[in-house]
């Protein structure tokens, strides 16, 4: 989310969906962006099409407030992180790591409050799918890299109770 700046303040919808003459359905709002807009900036190369045909501005055009949030939620907890290592008292250790943890589980269901129909205040299944697509084509090609490279290495993946795994 961070890396291709995929926030509800970003996106610009699903490409089949934009037409610059009508608002389309968002999400729970109405959006509406004109050809020449739209022209402007697919000629600036200011925006990025995720592997399901969303498109988001780049971080350049205007800053997300999921990446804004997230990267701050990630400093704060490599912040903790770093103090940690300096605590000796066992309570304070406790304390600190159930901070990170909770930093950590936060960063971690941003995710999933994108695309939450039933319980969520903002649905917006154009960036929840966005995130699973670029991060499915990102561990493709981190897997394709390493089984094709010169270090004697190979990716495999189990299914374990019905999960999978990659060792």
């Amino acid at each position: 989310m961070i890396a291709y700046n995929y926030c509800f303040s970003t996106c610009i919808g699903r490409v089949h969906n934009i037409n610059g003459d009508a608002p389309y359905e968002f999400g729970a709002w109405r959006l509406r962006i004109s050809k020449a807009k739209l022209a402007a900036l697919s000629s600036s190369d200011l925006i990025h099409w995720s592997p399901v045909g969303v498109g988001f501005v780049k971080q350049s055009v205007r800053r997300g407030v999921l990446p804004a949030l997230l990267s701050r939620i990630l400093s704060a907890r490599q912040a903790i992180n770093s103090n940690m290592k300096r605590i000796t008292d066992p309570q304070l250790k406790k304390s600190a790591h159930s901070r990170q943890l909770g930093l950590k589980l936060i960063a971690n269901v941003t995710y999933g409050y994108t695309a939450a129909n039933f319980s969520g205040r903002m649905p917006c299944v154009e960036v929840g799918d966005s995130v699973v697509a670029k991060s499915r084509e990102t561990l493709e090609r981190a897997i394709q890299l390493v089984n094709d490279g010169d270090w004697n290495a190979k990716v495999m993946i189990c299914y374990i109770q019905g999960v999978v795994k990659v060792v």
